[in-house]
């Protein structure tokens, strides 16, 4: 394996991980926040869960599709936490500022994502060798 096709197997390894554990974090403070949560409400945030690393499974196969779809969506969500923490800013300090970084690290995450030479190098990688399979 070439530097550039480990640097993207780091950088993408790396970014499912970033992507994991602010879904779950996030799902842990949404439950401390209220914990009394409708039924509808675990449901909804447990299937958008599975389909997060249904996703970053994706990602790391090599598939193009996942690549752009995650990278769409992580710079969606960070645009949306300006105003989304503008909203909270008068009922929680903390709160916007934890949506103002979040959404700080999905836009990097995003950026590196769509830009990085080395992980569409190792998704070419990732691809030939399950051609060859």
């Amino acid at each position: 394996m070439n530097s550039a096709v480990q640097k993207g197997k780091t950088l993408v390894t790396t970014i499912i991980g970033v992507v994991i554990a602010v879904s779950v974090v996030n799902g842990l403070i949404t439950n401390a926040l209220i914990p009394a949560q409708p039924a509808s409400e675990i449901v909804k945030d447990g299937i958008r869960f599975v389909l997060t690393i249904a996703l970053c499974y994706f990602l790391y196969q090599g598939q193009g599709w996942a690549k752009w779809v995650l990278g769409i969506l992580l710079a969606l969500g960070g645009f949306l936490s300006i105003p989304a923490a503008l909203l909270v800013l008068n009922a929680s300090f903390l709160g916007a500022i934890w949506l103002l970084v979040m959404g700080a690290v999905y836009l990097a995450t995003s950026w590196i994502l769509l830009r990085s030479p080395e992980i569409k190098a190792f998704q070419s990688a990732q691809r030939a060798a399950r051609s060859k399979s």
